[in-house]
């Protein structure tokens, strides 16, 4: 993934040519309830329709090891995992970033 594939300071209300997503995410923001609202946003769903997150990633450990890389004294952590039928990126730079077009990340 480079920077040329998504936008860069905005969120994304249309998909870009390649299929990709991002939200971006604040400090007051749970990096975990920005993922439920990224996918929900990029497959035209209601949050509440999405499935639980907790079926596919602890919620909570997720935004204990974003937030805490989030004040940029450790390096930078980005965690990928399937969710709903697409792939979810996280990155403790403050955003998140969903791929439709079947594409996984490794």
């Amino acid at each position: 993934m480079t920077n040329s594939d998504t936008s860069s300071g905005q969120n994304d209300s249309a998909v870009s040519p390649t299929g990709r997503i991002r939200h971006e995410w604040a400090d007051s923001d749970r990096p975990s309830t920005v993922v439920v609202e990224a996918v929900a946003a990029a497959t035209n769903q209601d949050p509440i329709a999405t499935s639980p997150l907790y079926d596919h990633v602890d919620p909570d450990a997720l935004d204990r090891l974003m937030q805490s890389r989030r004040d940029g004294t450790t390096n930078a952590v980005s965690v990928s995992f399937m969710y709903d039928g697409v792939a979810v990126q996280v990155d403790s730079r403050g955003w998140v970033e969903v791929q439709l077009d079947g594409v996984t990340y490794e």
